[in-house]
This record gives structure tokens, sequence and C-alpha cells, in this order.
């Protein structure tokens, strides 16, 4: 019986390692058939544009051939009429003194035949003498020289076809994949960081200090359907946002819960600052789904302190009223950045001024920094922690300036009251300047990250804060 029921679960665990390999097989086949299609279709897209592309160049050049004969051709018939018309001209006038000339030696061997001794043959040679003396028998036309007239002939460069010809069969290279690829889209609320690195092979800046490169990436939300391998108009839909030597990216504003297509390029640069815009192939795309929204201000219940735009993004303070602005609630403030930016100040800087996160939401206080819970960044340059001053000071807040929020959860403690004791890393960024603390939020009861939220309190108005 013992046996019977160990060869059953054998039986059993093989039944159970035979449909894991089956999963795992599964997944590898639609893994390859996904390669395999890749393949085909980048081959069948690159076949497209090879054809298009010397059918295009086949056309511009046998335009530009056929341009270039009839602007040569009309040049050579604009000298020829040019140099003709002086040189008929003159061919007019030696005909004209030929005709004459022979005219006058018909005549006069004419009247020297006759009997001149009578007095009819003197009258003729009379008037024939008298007919002469009129024509200019002695002046002749000049006539140019053959070096003085143009000799038509056209010049070539001796190896112009040569290194067309030679140019023409080196046009093009067939890449195996790009030189540069996306190596990680981590989500971040409202985008992601994007992240690329250069393939081993193609990776010569390692070895090559002077060469360096700029790399290039672009977005487009939604998928790219394939077209059974013809070529799709993607120019156009994809957005381009960056541009530079970093070879990571941080992407926002996008659409939660939607698909975003990546593709990132490059192009080299010598530290002479020479730059070739020959850009590489675009990288693999690589689809992403942002499903953590962006960080976005709540709005007021008032329509006097505050006014929003930018899809809530953008803070402008619009009276005197001192109300405190909350941001919408976020499951998302530990562990990820927040930062304002100072788009504009305000008339005043007032004691209670500040940008901050806080534990408890009061619509009516006028004075954040001195409350429990609470991480103010004052707009004197003060660091207010739980109601107390630290020692710590940065410049204080004015336009362009950049104010970042970082929370890490550092640990939790059981206290006395059996209460968790949840303790932050609170990194603050300003400007060019940051400090790290450690921040308790509650100390007694219960940490509920959906409680905690940024906040901004200004008195004057003008003050306009964006989150970025």
């Amino acid at each position: 019986m013992l046996i019977m029921e160990q060869k059953i679960q054998y039986a059993i665990e093989t039944i159970d390692s035979a449909r894991e390999h089956k999963c795992e097989l599964e997944g590898r086949r639609k893994q390859l058939s996904s390669a395999i299609s890749q393949v085909t279709s980048t081959a069948n897209i690159t076949r497209h544009e090879v054809e298009h592309y010397f059918e295009l160049m086949k056309e511009n050049m046998s335009c530009a051939i056929g341009s270039r004969l009839k602007a040569l051709l009309k040049e050579i018939d604009h000298i020829e009429l040019e140099a003709l018309d002086p040189l008929k001209d003159c061919q007019l006038l030696i005909e004209e003194g030929i005709e004459e000339a022979a005219s006058v030696v018909t005549s006069g061997e004419s009247i020297l035949n006759e009997d001149i001794e009578t007095d009819e043959g003197f009258c003729h040679v009379s008037k024939f003498i008298s007919m002469t003396d009129s024509l200019a028998l002695d002046s002749l036309p000049e006539v140019p020289s053959a070096t003085e007239v143009p000799s038509i002939s056209a010049v070539f460069s001796s190896d112009f076809v040569e290194t067309i010809s030679k140019a023409v069969k080196n046009e093009g290279v067939i890449s195996r994949r790009s030189p540069v690829q996306i190596t990680d889209l981590s989500p971040i609320p409202g985008g992601v960081i994007a992240t690329w690195a250069c393939t081993e092979e193609e990776d010569d800046y390692l070895t090559n200090a002077k060469v360096k490169y700029l790399f290039r990436l672009q977005s487009f939300r939604g998928k790219i359907i394939s077209n059974k391998g013809k070529p799709t108009k993607e120019r156009n839909i994809f957005k381009e946002i960056y541009c530079g030597p970093e070879m990571s990216c941080t992407v926002k504003n996008l659409v939660a819960n939607s698909i975003y297509t990546f593709r990132v390029s490059r192009c080299q640069y010598t530290e002479s600052g020479s730059i070739s815009r020959q850009w590489s192939p675009w990288s693999v795309y690589q689809e992403k789904m942002t499903v953590m929204p962006g960080f976005t201000w709540m709005p007021p219940k008032d329509e006097e302190s505050y006014i929003l735009s930018e899809k809530n993004q953008v803070a402008l303070k619009k009276s005197g009223l001192v109300r405190v602005l909350y941001s919408d609630a976020s499951s998302f403030v530990v562990g990820y950045p927040i930062s304002f930016k100072i788009d504009l100040e305000g008339k005043a800087r007032n004691k209670c001024d500040c940008i901050g996160l806080c534990m408890k939401r009061d619509p009516d206080a006028t004075g954040m920094h001195t409350k429990e819970g609470t991480i103010c960044m004052m707009a004197d340059g003060h660091i207010w922690f739980n109601g107390v001053r630290s020692h710590t000071k940065f410049p204080k807040l004015s336009r362009g300036l950049v104010v970042s929020f970082c929370l890490q959860k550092s640990e939790e403690k059981q206290s006395d009251s059996k209460h968790k004791i949840t303790t932050f890393r609170a990194a603050l960024t300003i400007g060019e300047y940051q400090a790290v603390f450690d921040w308790i939020p509650v100390k007694s009861g219960t940490f509920n990250p959906q409680n905690l939220a940024f906040c901004m309190l200004f008195q004057s108005s003008g003050w306009k804060v964006s989150i970025v």
C-alpha cells in the first residue's frame, strides 16, 4: 500500500512537473514567435525602404542629369548665337562687296570690249569712271582671326563618373540591430524613467574617450501595430522627448493607464565639437503602461485663494486670503520624488509662506510649519520639522528655483503603547543644495500613507508654483 501511494504521489508530481514544463515551453514558444516576427517584419520593412530609397535616388539623379544636360546645351546655344550674329553681319557685308566688285569687273570689261574711240564709247567710259568713283573698292571689312572668336568646348571632371559610381556602390549599410537599446522603463507617478545602453559590439566610447554620443528618445501614446512587414508612417506619430548625452531620461506628464511606445537612437561627436548627424537605426520598440497618476493639486473649495491650470499641476495665488492648498490623494508620495518649481514670486514673503509635506489636511490652517507631522520649506529658506525649526537653511524661494522632497521608509519600531512608529528618511533638494533628515510623521497611532499630502501656503498674491 505504501509503495502504491508513493508511486501515485510520484505520478502526481511528474504530471505537475510536466504541466509546469509545458507552460514554460509555451511561454518560450510565444517569445520565439515574437522574435521570428521581429526578424521577418523588420526585414520586409527594410527591404521596402531600400527599394524606395534607390528608386528615389534613381529618379532624382535622372532628373538632375537631365536638368544639367539641358542647362549646358542652353549655354552652348547662347554662346553660339552670341558669336555668330556679328560674324554673319560681316559675311553679308563681304558677299555684297564681292557682288559689287564682280559687277564692276563685268561692266568694265564690257565697255573695254566696245569701240571707245567713238563718241558713244567715250560716253560709256566716262559714266563707268563716274560710277566707280562712288564705290569703296579700296576698303576691306576687318575679319576676326580664329583666336578672336569662340571655340566652344566642354570640360568635365576626369573622375566624376567614377566618384559618383563609387559613392552609389558604397551607399547604404544594413544593420543587424541598433547600436543602442532601451534597457529599463521604471514607472513613477505620471511618467517613467527611461534608461538605455550601447550594445557591447558597438560600445566604442568605452575604448575611445575622444568619441562621445548624443542620444534622442522618442515616445508615442499607443502601440505600433504591425502592417505585415509593410512600412508605416511612424515619423509623424512619435514625439521627441530628449536629445543629449545622458543615458537616461525622466518622462513626465503621461496619461495613467495608457500604453506608451518608446524608442532611442544615437549619433556620435568628438571632443573637437564635430558632430556626425548620421543617426543610427532606432532601437527595438519598448512598451510601458503607466498605472500611477501624476501628482496634482486639489481644487480649493473657495474661488478666491488659488487658481489651478495645466491639469491642476500649476497653482497661482490669487488673493491675500491665507489658505492652504493641498494635493490630491495619492498612494505614491512615499518612495518617489516630488518636485516644485517657483514660476513666479509673490508681492512679498511672509513668515508663514512655505511648501511642504503634512499628515493632516486643515484648509483653515494659518501656520503649517508649527504643526506636528509636517516638513516645511519656508520662503525665507528655513526648514521646519514637526513644528520645530532646523538649523539647516537653504536659499530663499525665488523665481526659477526647484524644491524637491523624497521620502523613503527607514524603519518601523514597536512603541510602548504597542503602536508601530514609522521613521522616514526625508531628502530635501533646493537648487544645488541637499539635506537628509530622519522624520517621524506620527508619534502615536497608526501611519496611513493615504493621509500624507504635499501642500503650499502663501499669504501674498502672485506666487505661482508648478509640479514638475
